[in-house]
Order: C-alpha cells, then sequence, then structure tokens
C-alpha cells in the first residue's frame, strides 16, 4: 500500500548539515538531521494528535521550515513535495493515547528522499498538492490582486486623450522637418515629401529617442550644486609611447 507524505530538506553550508522533515497523510511527522553525507540521525516521530491531527501536524511543517530557514539551512536539497511512495507506515493502534511513540521509519525518509522531484516549489504548493491527494480539506490558493498598468505621465495622457478622440497631433511648422501622428499612423515629413512608419520603424525611432535624451540630460536649475564628476584615470604611458614622444 502506498504512502502518501510532504516535506522538504535543508542545509547549512557554513556548518555542513541538514535536516529533512516530512509528515504523512495519518498525520505523523519524521524528522531526520545530521552533517551532510548519505546517513542522518532520526528523532523520534511525532505521533499525531488533536481532532484535526494532518492540519496539526501541518502546521507545525511550517514552523520546522521557519525555524530552520531563520537558523541558517538556508540551501534547498531537497524542494518542498507531495509524493506517494511505495512505503507502509508503521501500524498504529487504533486510539493512540499520549504514551503512543511511532517508531522512526529510515525506509520511509529514504524513499521520499528518493522520489521527491528537483524542480524548485513553494512550500505551500507542496501543502496543497497533498491535502487534495488525502482528502483533506485545504484553504483555497491565494489569487493575486490584478495589477493595475503604471500611468504614463500627465503630458503624454494628454496626447493620449487626443488620439483616442480622433485628433491629430503635428509638430510646430518651424522647420522642413515635420511629424503627423494620427491614432492609426506616423508620418514623417521632410519638406514636401513624406513617409509612413510601420510599428516596427515607431518602435526603433521611440528606442532610439529614449536612448539620446537619456543621453543628454538637461541642465540643472540654476543654483544647483553639480554632481561631482568622477576623476578620471590616467595610464602611465608606455615604453613605445615614451620613446615616440622623446624621438
Amino acid at each position: 500500500m502506498a504512502t502518501t507524505v510532504v516535506g522538504f530538506g535543508l542545509g547549512d553550508d557554513a556548518k555542513s548539515r541538514q535536516m529533512t522533515v516530512l509528515v504523512t497523510q495519518t498525520g505523523v511527522r519524521h524528522l531526520a538531521r545530521g552533517p551532510y553525507g548519505p546517513r542522518c540521525t532520526l528523532s523520534v516521530p511525532c505521533p499525531p494528535s488533536g481532532r484535526n491531527p494532518v492540519h496539526a501536524q501541518i502546521s507545525n511543517l511550517r514552523a520546522e521550515h521557519s525555524l530552520y530557514v531563520r537558523r541558517g539551512y538556508t540551501r534547498v536539497l531537497i524542494p518542498p513535495a507531495c509524493v506517494s511512495v511505495d512505503v507502509d507506515e508503521h501500524p498504529m493502534p487504533p486510539r493512540p493515547d499520549d504514551a503512543y511513540r511511532p517508531e522512526r521509519h529510515r525506509e520511509l525518509l529514504e524513499a521520499f528522499v528518493a522520489a521527491a522531484p528537483d524542480e524548485p516549489r513553494e512550500l505551500e504548493e507542496a501543502i496543497h498538492d497533498f491535502y487534495t491527494a488525502v482528502g483533506v480539506p485545504a484553504r483555497p490558493r491565494p489569487v493575486p490582486p490584478p495589477v493595475a498598468p503604471p500611468q504614463p505621465p500627465p503630458r503624454i495622457q494628454a496626447l493620449l486623450h487626443t488620439l483616442a478622440h480622433g485628433r491629430t497631433i503635428t509638430s510646430p511648422p518651424v522647420s522642413a522637418i515635420n511629424y503627423r501622428v494620427t491614432a492609426d499612423t506616423v508620418r514623417l515629413h521632410v519638406g514636401t515629401a513624406g513617409e509612413d512608419l510601420d510599428r516596427r520603424r515607431v518602435t526603433e525611432l521611440h528606442a532610439a529617442l529614449t536612448a539620446w535624451l537619456h543621453l543628454n540630460q538637461p541642465p540643472p536649475p540654476r543654483g544647483s550644486v553639480p554632481a561631482p564628476r568622477r576623476p578620471v584615470r590616467h595610464e602611465p604611458a608606455s615604453r613605445a609611447e615614451e620613446h615616440a614622444e622623446g624621438a
């Protein structure tokens, strides 16, 4: 009979230590700790308790994760995962009392380590999968609120309003090179000649103009202190350059 478990493994590189913890479908929590290597020391498993033993142990699983991360176990050795392993849990009495202690189960821990996938996951995702697999009610996954797009500057908002209402944006007629923008087209004029730009060319022109504006910043306001310029480092001339200068 397969056993469904959820767990994770963390490591502390500074101390060369690791830990693995998992919760089974019956609400038993297993923990193994020790130095980096193939075998760790198994703690006495925590038995199920309370009216909702699975929920209680999942709460402890979250607490274990937070505790060990605070202690420096920041390397993810086994990403959080819910897996089904072909290892049976040790039998429990029908009504375990406070004196009951489950047996250590190295085979179960080793099966979890072997079956857990390597792709990174969040702990809450693995817990949600575990609840679904064992048929325990789970909290719905939080849906992030929609992110509103950033608002353009007021000047661009005004021009956007102009185009949205079918009006045309034209450059002041002060030179032979002008532009004309509608909701559908961008047209450049040089004298009496003109040409429409497609979206790709408009995008390239926008990128080039944005780069130019970043490079050519407006002068600082009168009375402000200019930012100090980075000193130019002069490299010593090579022997060939010195010889050429002395010739």
